[in-house]
């Protein structure tokens, strides 16, 4: 399976270091803009990348760098604390889709810094792998994991049990996206909460 990576933060190098020592192929890596990156040096390191086969996460959608995409081949796109909304032109080129490591548990608290609005609204909190659409974290469900949340916890505190179980999601179900769409169900299906979109 040929991986292209959109990540940012711990999380995203942690997920593009277990990819690589699993031997999965990364074809291509997209990092925030210097001025929005955090760990990005690390994160492109760990990806063992050329420098041509590193994407401005800010510009995914200007004709040339689409058509750079295409020539890597990717299957999957794989989307890890990624701070653009990715849009139609990008999202056709992945032939098994794309899919997002969302630190909520979707349909609550879609959009940016979900993890503390589960603590400020006390809706449940977890993490998501589900795939892209042209929604904000409004794609078919992958896979979730609940994380319990005390009174008492900060982000700091719900952001750590959480991000062991976000990890822990993608290995187990990667390879059932890179057999096809297996979802389990769409993010908002069947359910009536007062989702957020704070993007």
């Amino acid at each position: 399976m040929r991986l292209f990576c959109l990540c940012n933060g711990q999380l995203g190098l942690n997920v593009v270091t277990w990819l690589r020592e699993q031997g999965e192929t990364i074809v291509g890596l997209a990092v925030h803009p210097p001025a929005r990156r955090r760990l990005g040096e690390d994160i492109i390191m760990a990806s063992g990348l050329p420098p041509d086969r590193i994407f401005d996460g800010s510009g995914l959608e200007d004709d040339a760098s689409l058509a750079r995409v295409v020539a890597l081949a990717p299957d999957v796109g794989v989307s890890v604390l990624f701070g653009y909304i990715l849009r139609g032109r990008f999202l056709s080129l992945f032939p098994r889709g794309v899919v997002n490591l969302h630190p909520a548990l979707l349909p609550y608290n879609r959009g940016a810094y979900p993890n503390v609005w589960s603590i400020v609204d006390r809706t449940p909190a977890g993490a998501t792998l589900h795939y892209v659409d042209p929604g904000v974290d409004t794609g078919d469900i992958v896979t979730q994991v609940t994380v319990p949340v005390s009174p008492v916890d900060n982000r700091r505190v719900a952001l750590s049990p959480a991000g062991g179980g976000r990890l822990r999601a993608v290995p187990r179900d990667l390879a059932a996206v890179s057999r096809g769409r297996g979802a389990a169900s769409a993010a908002g299906a069947g359910r009536h909460v007062a989702s957020r979109c704070r993007r």
